[in-house]
């Protein structure tokens, strides 16, 4: 019985409706699945230029610097705010 117990608090992920979502944890939940889709395509998107930058390896340069830059932007202003 003591070995179940890690499944009562295991979220399933279809039982979450975040259409209707009223509560601070289905929020968040709803809020990582959508994060974690977004990421999913938006790391898709990047294979993709990438991979039509790789005749091209100067502007796969400047793509990967620029990226590079704006992570550093985005976490200065994160610590900033």
């Amino acid at each position: 019985l003591l070995a179940l117990t890690p499944l009562l608090f295991t979220p399933l992920a279809h039982a979450v409706d975040c259409d209707n979502a009223t509560d601070q944890t289905t929020m968040n939940q709803c809020a990582a699945q959508q994060n974690k889709a977004a990421d999913k395509e938006l790391n898709a998107l990047y294979q993709q230029i990438t991979t039509r930058l790789k005749d091209s390896p100067d502007a796969k340069k400047l793509l990967v610097g620029a990226q590079r830059s704006w992570i550093a932007f985005r976490d200065a202003e994160c610590k900033f705010s």
